[in-house]
């Protein structure tokens, strides 16, 4: 896996993310990937790509760092996806 640099069109491609900042401790989240003949078919973030800030109480995962502007990033990744 190699890191994703933010000027990558995933990052830019509904949302212009400039950043992934950590809800839980500082500095910046990264997105690494796995590139195959030149097309990325793997995203990962160690501090994950899920919101679970309105999951309710019997959320299993809740509480832990994540990344804030996780929807935005997903969102991306979609249009990203189907248009690449």
């Amino acid at each position: 896996l190699q890191k994703i640099d933010f000027s990558h069109p995933i990052f830019h491609t509904v949302h212009d993310i400039n950043g992934l900042d950590r809800t839980k401790s500082s500095g910046q989240a990264t997105l690494e990937g796995l590139e195959i003949d030149g097309k990325i078919v793997l995203i990962f973030s160690s501090d994950g790509l899920n919101d679970s800030s309105k999951a309710g109480g019997n959320c299993c995962c809740c509480g832990g760092n994540e990344i804030r502007n996780a929807r935005q990033i997903n969102v991306n990744l979609l249009a990203y996806t189907l248009t690449h």
